[in-house]
């Protein structure tokens, strides 16, 4: 099977081009700026914020085509006043299922908490939950279940921990845990990462009186579930997954601001270490050592100013013993610096700022000490800008990012693979602007990346789009439905590793099959959706088949190792699987079928 493969692949396979960005939509005609951002997808739309002069800030969606970019709603009819014009907060979008929370502001119930299913008819007010013109300021949207929980202000109980289920009756104060009108939640920063889902509610920053600090709490959604988790752990920040716990970012006064972990309770709450020694804080809320940790390996990696190196790169376990420096660059120029860290893969990019190179990308495994990709803006300028977009569009190395390939240049949209050969500013949009274009909030949809940009200044700061299909993205999606078998049962297929050019022990897994039975995986290189019955065929022709058992736990994996020629860089190719149950809807009784994958083959 892998023979006839790699043969149809060389015979259909083509060398990918980088493609060209295009502006997808002048929202505000001409040389002014309609400001996009906030982008955020939801089925299969991106929703952002836009602004024109007839109706300022309002909110918008596109498909990824100009004739399907389009204004959701003018919520606030007032002209140019805009319903999601920043006042206290930046504006926040976010997707919970096929709604979409947001703040916005009417012109009369002031900043308060919205919904819509992307059309004018269901975008709606959910709950004025401060009467009036003041509005309520609600913000840090966090899914956990089937409801989300935010921080909202009432003049009667100040900021505290709300929740809904994006319904008005579903939409409540969880609990006055400060009394009265201070707020339990009053000195939290937005987006600093102080609340995340957990169990069956949520982990947040939360003060019980006036004298108390914001402290590590957990609530179930329920005053009599919300409860104070570790009242030692101050001001937690960065709450991000980590095996059955979270890394997070905690103050105390003998350590200053340093890496914790929890596990949602007193006892399993504690320091990772001291790594800025005494007082002095490892992290905090500068641009560069705000605790934002990648996962890579099982392992948090994340950018720390120790007492012995200066900003570094650390990883850690969830352990103190397995809490450690990676990479210090400062062993070799003092003046050296490791400034972020972001991952694509199985790999991590870092920029790190030096004496000779200026700031440049490197990159590592997790194993090798890190290397320089290349010098992007040779001599010392900077070549990867700390705070530009980054988006690993698919489950290879590959990233969209933003360099700046000369002073001249400037911040441009960009790829890298790791490599030299591989690392290339995709175009230069403003070529007049000493600023270069500026690209931001790159966001997928489907095979398409959109971003906010901005050229020499004949339309402005508008919205762009990016074919991603011959950029080498590798990918495998699954799509379609398949169809049930023993017990109600419908298996499953999906990728083991990501499908890069050399993935030596890149395979196909079929899961939750009829166990110890005969199965098949098929592959052609073009999809379908050919009933059969209550059933589904979701490929073209059943070109490639390979036949196996499932195991005990109903298994079948299908090893595919990929080769590293240039020429199947591209390649697509779908499969569907089947196991032979006589309980299966397939026929009445042959067998059951998994959904569809899509692989396409890149770097």
């Amino acid at each position: 099977m892998r023979t006839s493969l790699r043969l149809l692949a060389l015979a259909t396979a083509a060398t990918a081009v980088l493609p060209a960005q295009s502006l997808l939509a002048d929202i505000r005609p001409g040389a002014g700026s309609s400001n996009p951002g906030n982008l955020t997808r939801m089925g299969g739309a991106v929703y952002f914020i836009a602004e024109t002069p007839a109706t300022g800030f309002e909110l918008w969606r596109t498909d990824g085509t100009t004739a399907g970019t389009t204004m959701v709603a003018d919520i606030n009819p007032t002209p140019g006043a805009g319903a999601l014009a920043t006042v206290n907060r930046v504006p926040e979008l976010f997707a919970f299922g096929s709604t979409l929370l947001f703040w916005a502001n009417d012109g009369t119930h002031g900043q308060e908490l919205w919904r819509s299913d992307g059309t004018a008819a269901g975008t709606q007010l959910v709950l004025d939950i401060e009467p009036g013109p003041n509005g309520s300021d609600p913000f840090d949207f966090t899914a956990s279940g089937n409801r989300v929980f935010f921080y909202a202000a009432a003049s009667a109980t100040g900021r505290e921990l709300w929740v809904t289920d994006g319904t008005t009756g579903g939409t409540h104060l969880v609990a006055d845990f400060y009394p009265g009108a201070p707020g339990g939640s009053s000195t939290v920063l937005q987006g600093s990462g102080s609340i995340a889902a957990f169990g069956t509610g949520v982990l947040f920053s939360g003060r019980t009186g006036f004298a108390s600090n914001q402290v590590l709490c957990f609530s179930d959604g329920s005053a009599g579930g919300t409860n104070v988790v570790d009242a030692g752990a101050f001001d937690p920040r960065g709450l991000t997954p980590l095996g059955s716990g979270f890394t997070c970012s905690v103050f105390s006064p003998a350590t200053g601001v340093e890496p914790w972990f929890t596990n949602g309770s007193d006892a399993g709450t504690f320091p990772l270490g001291d790594l800025a020694v005494g007082s002095t804080s490892s992290l905090g809320t500068n641009l560069l050592t705000v605790f934002r940790p990648q996962l890579l390996g099982g392992r948090h990696w994340f950018v720390a100013s120790a007492s012995t190196f200066g900003l570094s790169l650390w990883s850690t376990d969830g352990t103190p013993s397995g809490t450690s420096v990676f990479f210090a660059p400062q062993v070799s120029d003092p003046l050296a610096q490791v400034r972020t860290v972001r991952v694509a893969g199985d790999r991590l990019y870092l920029e790190v700022s030096s004496t000779t190179l200026g700031s440049e990308l490197h990159v590592t495994d997790g194993i090798a000490t890190p290397s320089l990709v290349v010098d992007l803006n040779p001599g010392t300028g900077t070549g990867w800008p700390s705070f530009g977009s980054f988006l690993a569009p698919g489950q290879g190395r590959l990233a969209i990012t933003t360099m700046r390939p000369t002073d001249v240049i400037a911040d441009e949209p960009a790829v890298t693979d790791g490599t030299p050969a591989g690392t290339h500013v995709l175009a230069n949009l403003a070529t007049g602007n000493f600023a270069g274009s500026n690209p931001r909030e790159y966001t997928r949809l489907g095979d398409k990346v959109l971003f906010v940009a901005q050229d020499d200044g004949f339309t402005g700061r508008e919205l762009y789009v990016l074919d991603i299909a011959a950029l080498g993205v590798a990918d495998a999606v699954g799509y379609g439905t398949g169809c049930a078998g023993t017990g109600g049962l419908v298996p499953d297929l999906t990728a083991v590793g990501a499908p890069r050019l050399g993935n030596s022990s890149f395979a196909v897994r079929l899961t939750d099959g009829l166990p110890n039975a005969l199965a098949v995986q098929f592959f052609d290189f073009a999809p379908a959706a050919v009933p059969l019955g209550p059933c589904t065929l979701l490929i073209q022709n059943l070109t490639i088949e390979m036949v196996g058992v499932t195991d005990a736990s109903g298994v079948f994996q299908l090893p595919l190792p990929l080769v590293g020629s240039p020429i199947f860089l591209g390649l697509e190719f779908w499969g569907q699987g089947l196991v032979l149950d006589g309980n299966g809807l397939l026929f009445g009784g042959l067998g059951s079928l998994t959904d569809g994958l899509r692989v396409r083959v890149g770097r």
